[in-house]
């Protein structure tokens, strides 16, 4: 039920972002892009994240790419920030895996539902490894222009990591100090 709630969720946000969004891609304008080549692009930067290829990601996203779901406090470019996000990934999770599950384009959006897997066995936002498997689904909605990536939303559902750390018991231990 919660991966059936989470596509719903990004599909209604792609649907919005289509609606609010100016199509400026080539597709628009008979150019060479296609639906088809949106979503190759698309697919292929979510899975490079995941599987620590920076070469996939240099090669498909745009050097002026917008990222909204960078956190504030990172500091460096976009492509700086998106590279040190995945190196934290892959020292969190070594055996790290991302399996596309559902993918939709319109116009130059491409929305991306997928589960990321991986063993929890280094540290993870503040929290200590646990050596347990995990699965976290994401969904991302990437703006495509020219046939890189202009802009990117994300959400991933990382619960299971929260539950994993136990980070009940370490946000309760941090409010008795």
């Amino acid at each position: 039920m919660k991966t059936v709630t989470f596509l719903l969720s990004a599909c209604l946000v792609a649907a919005l972002f289509s609606t609010s969004c100016t199509n400026n891609s080539s597709t628009a304008t008979g150019g060479t892009d296609t639906l088809a080549q949106n979503k190759a692009i698309a697919s292929k930067v979510s899975v490079a994240f995941f599987t620590d290829d920076s070469a996939a990601l240099d090669s498909a996203i745009s050097p002026d790419m917008i990222d909204h779901q960078l956190p504030p406090n990172r500091t460096g470019t976009t492509m700086q920030k998106v590279n040190s996000g995945m190196r934290m990934f892959k020292a969190a999770f070594p055996d790290e895996k991302f399996e596309v599950k559902a993918i939709t384009a319109e116009g130059n959006l491409v929305s991306v539902f997928g589960t990321f897997s991986g063993t929890n066995s280094g540290s993870f936002m503040g929290m200590p490894s646990t050596n347990k498997m995990i699965s976290m689904d994401g969904a991302d909605i990437f703006r495509i222009e020219n046939g890189k990536i202009d802009e990117h939303w994300g959400v991933l559902d990382i619960i299971p990591v929260m539950m994993g750390a136990d980070a009940a018991k370490m946000m309760k231990k941090d409010k008795t100090k």
